[in-house]
């Protein structure tokens, strides 16, 4: 408790204030299953006969080990102005040696397509804050604000290195292998081509392929932007984004009314990440197009391009930022009281009122920024004919005996 010390200045705003730092270790290890490889069993079809089959359900790993985390951590709390103002700022470094990463198999080996390994050094490091400020606090009205920020930077400081001692390659997944493992940049990074340059040169309104090949090398003359491409992508992949957010925020507010009624609200901030839109890019270019990109002269070219760049083999249109604020939550709570509870022969007595997922502010073209089809896979992050979270309102009744 630093404001405690002899040598810290007296002042009247501040209250307290404490430093604090920290450092720890720690592991985690693979699950019993990850170190063997084990079967699984299906039926198959002989003729007219169901016979009892088995495939390989799991690549094992015996080799496998515990990642090990080491993180370090310095911060500030302070409480000012007799507790009106409230802060806290953390800043961490935290580092992951033989980090647990699920590696593609060639599919001659006749296993499963992936199998878990040790691989590189990972390092995470970023800031937290917190700011609460109590606007009113006087008996019968109080009114609070409570604001948060993270950011954190992720990168994979090295994949790691073969039997030869030779860097191992980049380790590409996800929808359309859009999104890859590899040094110097975030884990699950997205990497594509990016659109060099794009114009309606035969002046139709329709941006289209005309004479453009699917993507060759540079010796291309289309793709290095020949005179009848009417879109040009670069030469090779770039680096497009994370796929989970570098920075996020709340906004919390609180008012009480006569210790009556309460209302509170919520807004959550979240940014600088991608998502891949695989529900447009389905609709857009498989099958019979169903998008108005494919037919509508009066959509920006910027729109029609990611078709086109699609059916060239580039996805790059359909990475997009997925940053997005919500109004979470919005809540109203009335308080029966005391003679009303006791005549119920209760102790307390209150009804809440509450709508969750108002509203959303976000430049994504699909349904909603939240959503991700592969939620159960670590890094992989796309929209593929997801449930976006749902708008619903609620009642509560509380009762206190």
């Amino acid at each position: 408790v630093i404001s405690d010390e002899s040598f810290f200045p007296q002042t009247d705003f501040i209250d307290q204030m404490r430093v604090r730092t920290g450092w720890g270790k720690s592991g985690q290890r693979p699950v019993f299953r990850d170190a063997a490889t084990y079967f699984s069993p299906v039926s198959m079809r002989v003729g007219t006969v169901e016979s009892p089959a088995i495939t390989v359900g799991g690549t094992g790993n015996p080799d496998l080990k515990p990642e090990v985390s080491t993180e370090t951590e310095g911060g500030l709390e302070a409480s000012l102005f007799k507790s009106r103002l409230t802060l806290e700022v953390t800043g961490y470094t935290k580092k992951t040696a033989d980090a647990i990463v699920s590696q593609r198999l060639a599919p001659s080996l006749g296993v499963t397509t992936t199998r878990l390994v040790n691989l590189g050094q990972v390092k995470n490091k970023g800031i937290e804050a917190l700011a609460t400020v109590k606007i009113l606090d006087m008996p019968d009205v109080d009114w609070s604000v409570t604001i948060t920020g993270t950011s954190n930077r992720n990168q994979l400081v090295s994949l790691g290195t073969d039997a030869q001692g030779k860097p191992l390659p980049p380790i590409f997944f996800g929808f359309g292998s859009t999104q890859a493992h590899r040094d110097g940049y975030p884990l699950g990074g997205y990497f594509e081509r990016k659109i060099a340059s794009y114009a309606d040169k035969d002046n139709n309104g329709i941006l289209t392929r005309i004479n453009c090949p699917t993507y060759a090398g540079t010796a291309n003359p289309a793709m290095a932007g020949g005179p009848e491409c009417e879109i040009v992508l670069s030469d090779s992949i770039e680096y497009l984004g994370s796929p989970i957010p570098t920075r996020e925020a709340t906004f919390n507010t609180s008012a009480g009314l006569f210790k009556y009624a309460r209302i509170s609200a919520l807004l959550d901030l979240r940014g600088g990440y991608k998502i891949f839109n695989s529900t447009s890019e389905f609709r857009c270019t498989l099958g019979v197009p169903n998008c108005k990109e494919v037919y509508d002269k009066s959509l920006p070219l910027s729109e029609q391009a990611r078709v086109v760049a699609r059916r060239m083999g580039d996805e790059v249109g359909y990475i997009e930022d997925a940053s997005f604020m919500k109004f979470r939550e919005l809540a109203l709570t009335l308080t029966a009281p005391k003679a009303w509870a006791t005549r119920a022969k209760v102790d307390g007595l209150s009804i809440t009122f509450a709508g969750r997922n108002l509203a959303t502010w976000t430049d994504y073209t699909g349904l909603d920024p939240e959503v991700n089809a592969n939620a159960g896979t670590n890094f992989t992050t796309s929209d593929f004919l997801t449930q976006p979270p749902v708008r619903y309102f609620t009642t509560r009744l509380n009762v206190q005996f």
